[in-house]
């Protein structure tokens, strides 16, 4: 029997990070950002599966964001890695276009048809604690 949707990538990892089964808050993840805001929009692929776009903030924040693709296996792009380098670099925007890392096969997994097509436009910008607001970021 053929499962009723493929597994994402937020199938994986979550979409929080969690210890010792309690949800850990993004205020005490990342201490130092005073505000966040990430857009992602779905580009390419199959029509039912682009033009997307998603906001998210610290309180909407999540670790991954799946694909949309319903063909796609274990698709979509991990968000929690690009912001913790923005930290560690201390950067306050960053734009980038990622590749999905799913595959689109089978429903039952026997056969690889060939890489997702679907792509992400990931624009992320962040405020640390102790900087000036600046108007054209929030």
């Amino acid at each position: 029997m053929a499962p009723s949707r493929r597994e994402k990538l937020s199938d994986i990892y979550g979409t929080v990070y969690a210890q010792n089964g309690q949800q850990i808050p993004f205020a005490k993840l990342y201490p130092e950002i005073d505000d966040l805001s990430i857009e992602i929009e779905e580009v390419g692929g199959r029509p039912l599966g682009s033009g997307g776009r998603v906001q998210l903030s610290k309180t909407t924040y999540s670790i991954v964001h799946d694909c949309p693709n319903p063909q796609c296996a274990l698709g979509g792009i991990r968000i929690d890695p690009l912001v913790s380098q923005m930290v560690h670099a201390r950067k306050t925007a960053n734009q980038l276009e990622l590749k999905c890392v799913g595959y689109e096969g089978s429903p039952k997994g026997a056969r690889f048809y060939g890489c997702c097509d679907i792509r992400f436009k990931v624009n992320i910008a962040m405020r640390y604690k102790g900087e000036e607001k600046s108007r054209d970021r929030f």
